[in-house]
């Protein structure tokens, strides 16, 4: 990229909020599968080629790095009351074949007091 004046002055964190960042997603493929960490919500991400909305629970790990994981119908049921800023526990307890071919992931979230 080119521009025309450049700005001279050093910039730094401090003078800039993030509004968005990439992030990595949880992946939970077998029976036992953990991931842990502060939970920050839930966010929307529309897909513009289809239209769709998909939506995500969003999290950070204790280094501070942004995570995510699509939200299904076991844990949006178990995130409804959790506030955010909670640390939580995410296991993958039972995986149940679904009429569609794929599994249904059941989960058991856990949340430190």
């Amino acid at each position: 990229m080119t521009t025309k004046n450049a700005v001279t002055a050093a910039t730094t964190e401090e003078n800039w909020e993030v509004v968005s960042e990439p992030r990595s997603t949880i992946v939970f493929e077998g029976v036992g599968d953990e991931w842990q960490g502060f939970y920050e919500g839930r966010t929307v991400i529309r897909n513009p080629n289809t239209e769709e909305d998909y939506d995500y629970l969003t999290f950070r790990d204790e280094s501070g790095d942004p995570y995510q994981v699509s939200a299904s119908y076991d844990l949006n049921r178990a995130f409804s009351d959790i506030d955010t800023g909670s640390y939580v526990k995410i296991i993958l307890t039972e995986l149940k074949e679904s009429n569609r071919g794929n599994d249904i992931k059941l989960y058991k979230v856990l949340i430190r007091r």
